[in-house]
């Protein structure tokens, strides 16, 4: 886990495995229906070096995520 900024309030970070579950749960708790391989999937591209996934935690809680690919199709 790399971790890109910390203020000890909030904490950009890589994605870890859990965070596919935690984000999964947080997005369907909306209404909204995602799929929790989307996520796995997220984390698998940021280990093979095709994505960066940024985790958002305020205090020590996950609470957004975003994504950038480096050569989108």
């Amino acid at each position: 886990m790399v971790t890109y900024y910390d203020d000890g309030t909030i904490r950009i970070r890589s994605m870890i495995p859990e965070d596919a579950k935690i984000l999964y749960d947080t997005y369907f708790s909306y209404g909204w229906h995602p799929s929790l391989d989307t996520y796995e999937k997220y984390y698998k591209e940021q280990e093979a070096g095709k994505r960066f996934v940024f985790i958002a935690e305020y205090d020590g809680r996950v609470s957004g995520q975003c994504t950038l690919v480096f050569n989108p199709t």
